[in-house]
């Protein structure tokens, strides 16, 4: 199956249930309650790879709040070839060490 075809794969949780407990991802832990519940939030599982946009196509459908993991943003030169400008996931901050 092609990258463009996959879907997320919904999965049941607590969590589908507004504001059911506490979120990992720190931009929803500090959103109130009414403004979860209008979300209508419910879990899926991406696999690797998984891409959510393509260059030149409508913006996405849905909005992804990552729980677990991260995710990265690349760009997409003319020639096709792609590089990483950005990553992302529960928090807003990456640690290294050293």
């Amino acid at each position: 199956m092609e990258l463009l075809d996959r879907k997320p794969t919904v999965l049941p949780d607590a969590r589908s249930v507004p504001h059911a407990g506490p979120f990992r991802n720190a931009l929803l832990r500090a959103l109130d309650a009414d403004v979860i519940a209008r979300l209508h939030l419910r879990p899926v599982t991406l696999e690797v790879e998984h891409e959510i946009e393509f260059p030149g196509k409508p913006d996405p459908a849905h909005l992804y709040f990552i729980e677990a993991g991260m995710a990265s943003m690349t760009t997409t030169f003319k020639d096709g070839s792609q590089v990483e400008v950005g990553m992302f996931g529960i928090s807003p901050r990456l640690a290294f060490r050293r």
